[in-house]
C-alpha cells in the first residue's frame, strides 16, 4: 500500500524501477538486486532532501509483470523480496509500469504537484515473448500522454545495445564486465545515486532535472534509437 497525505504539500519526485526477474536473474544477481535495494531506502532515510521528493515504485517482470511496491515514501514502506522465475516479456513491463504511474500519479490527492517521473528499466536479457514490445513502448513514452516517464534503460549480460537504446529516452548503458552479480550491484548503486543526486537539483520554479552518473570505467553509453514501427 502506498503512503501519503491526502494532498502532498511540496512537489513529488516519481520514481519507477523496473526489474527484470526471470529466470536468468536466480542465483547471485537477483540476491545482488535485493542487497542492495536497502541502500535505496537508506538514501532517502539519511537525507532530507531526497526524503521528501522522491517516492520510489518497484515493477517486477518476467512473463507478466507485477507491482510490488506501490508508489511509497520509502521512510514508511518496506522492500520487496523479488524472486525469480519465468521467461523475459517486456512488453507485459511497459504495459505495467504504464499502469502504475497513471494510477500513482492520479493517487497522490487533488492539487498535488510533481515532476516528470522516470523509469529506471533494467535487464540482463532479451525479450523472448511473441508479442512485440515495441507497442506498449510507444503508448508508455507517447508525448502525447501527460504522465509519459523519462525512461533510463540499464542493461548487462545478454541485454542487447539496440534493444536498450530504443526502450530510453533520456540514457542508455550496458554494464562492463563478466561478473552478473557485480554487474547488478552497480546498477543498483549508480539508480541510488541518480535518486539522490537528481532529487538534490529539482527545484519548485522548474530547474533542475534528472541526473545519471555513471562511472565510465564499468559502464558503456549506448546510443538511443528510435521506436520504429
Amino acid at each position: 500500500m502506498a503512503h501519503f497525505s491526502e494532498t502532498e504539500s511540496h512537489p513529488v519526485f516519481p520514481v519507477f524501477l523496473v526489474i527484470d526477474v526471470s529466470y536468468s536473474m536466480a542465483g547471485e544477481p537477483i540476491e545482488a538486486v535485493n542487497a542492495a535495494l536497502p541502500d535505496l531506502k537508506a538514501a532517502i532515510e539519511d537525507d532530507p532532501t531526497v526524503g521528501e521528493l522522491a517516492r520510489v515504485a518497484v515493477i517486477a517482470f518476467a512473463d507478466t509483470a507485477t507491482v510490488v511496491l506501490p508508489l511509497s515514501d520509502l521512510q514508511y514502506a518496506g522492500l520487496p523480496l523479488l524472486e525469480p522465475g519465468g521467461a523475459t516479456n517486456f512488453a507485459e513491463a511497459f504495459r505495467a509500469a504504464r499502469e502504475e504511474i497513471e494510477r500513482a500519479i492520479r493517487g497522490l490527492g487533488r492539487g498535488s504537484r510533481f515532476y516528470r517521473p522516470v523509469l529506471f528499466f533494467m535487464s540482463d536479457g532479451m525479450h523472448v515473448a511473441d508479442e512485440d514490445w515495441r507497442g506498449p513502448l510507444r503508448q508508455l513514452t507517447s508525448p502525447d500522454w501527460p504522465f509519459a516517464p523519462e525512461v533510463v534503460a540499464f542493461g548487462f549480460g545478454a541485454a542487447e545495445a539496440e534493444a536498450l537504446g530504443t526502450i530510453a529516452t533520456r540514457y542508455a548503458f550496458k554494464a562492463n564486465g563478466a561478473d552478473p552479480a557485480a554487474q547488478a550491484r552497480e546498477i543498483i548503486s549508480t539508480l541510488v545515486r541518480s535518486i539522490r543526486t537528481t532529487s538534490g537539483s529539482l527545484r519548485p520554479d522548474g530547474d533542475g532535472g534528472l541526473v545519471v552518473d555513471v562511472d565510465r570505467s564499468k559502464f558503456t553509453p549506448l546510443p538511443l534509437m528510435e521506436v520504429r514501427e
